[in-house]
């Protein structure tokens, strides 16, 4: 890893509805395998720490996790702070007591956030490694595709302030707690309003919608064009495989011109 870099990917496990049910731990570290954690391991660029930030009470979450063979792999514990202007305290939930003894002779901390059953495309760590660090500055994935494996269906989704994004710390924010909490302190969609954004990161996400979430019943997005389902083919193969052998994607090719549908079926 750099040694003027330090670049995480934060993975946040908060399985708020049953955290110790062993039935629906078990399905979603399930799905984690299956669908995030090949899209780790085929990043084009691996100079980057994985962080699983799993409450301590998740046990069974923590246990599953630990055991996962990644090259370099961490279970995070965030540490506490306290507001300066409520006075209340909270924990910091990007930094650690080993991630901030990690970052202190480094210049810059890169956060990749990245949930659980979500994606990125091959090229997405590489391309955010390729912006210049910058205080305040955000990098911003906008564009990608919600899917949904129960119904074999695809969108395509763009999001102006997605929870996609990648924060850039100077070390010395992110090595102090508060600083680090109150450096961005807000939900994802604000994060336009208060950050430097660059939105021009290459690559593609895929939020996965399943009934583990319950977001199969709000599956939304625009209908792909054949130039959209050529890059999902290209980014996500597997995926790909499996979404045409589903109604939706005949549908679709049914409407194409012979033309769209050869340049699908040889890309």
């Amino acid at each position: 890893m750099s040694d003027r870099i330090k670049h995480y990917l934060w993975i946040p496990v908060r399985w708020g509805r049953l955290p110790n049910k062993e039935s629906w731990v078990k399905k979603r570290f399930q799905m984690f395998l299956d669908l995030t954690l090949p899209s780790i391991r085929t990043q084009t660029n691996q100079d980057f720490t994985t962080l699983f930030c799993i409450p301590e009470r998740y046990e069974m979450a923590r246990s599953l996790f630990s055991k996962l063979e990644l090259p370099d792999v961490k279970l995070f514990t965030p540490v506490s702070f306290v507001n300066p202007k409520s006075g209340r305290a909270g924990l910091s939930g990007r930094c650690s007591v080993e991630t901030i003894e990690e970052c202190k002779d480094c210049e810059w901390v890169y956060v990749t956030r990245l949930d659980c059953d979500d994606l990125y495309s091959c090229n997405v760590m590489a391309g955010i490694r390729a912006v210049t660090p910058e205080e305040k500055k955000a990098i911003v994935i906008e564009h990608g595709f919600h899917y949904a494996p129960e119904v074999k269906k695809m969108h395509m989704w763009g999001w102006h302030s997605p929870p996609f994004y990648t924060i850039i710390y100077p070390s010395e924010v992110y090595c102090d707690p508060t600083a680090c909490a109150l450096y961005f302190n807000a939900p994802h969609n604000k994060i336009t309003t208060q950050m430097k954004i660059y939105h021009r990161a290459p690559g593609r996400f895929v939020s996965i919608k399943h009934a583990l979430n319950g977001a199969v019943r709000k599956f939304h997005g625009k209908t792909p064009t054949p130039q959209e389902i050529i890059k999902f083919k290209q980014y996500f193969p597997e995926l790909f495989n499996e979404w045409s052998t589903g109604t939706q994607f005949e549908c679709l090719m049914g409407r194409f011109s012979e033309k769209a549908i050869k340049n699908i079926s040889e890309a």
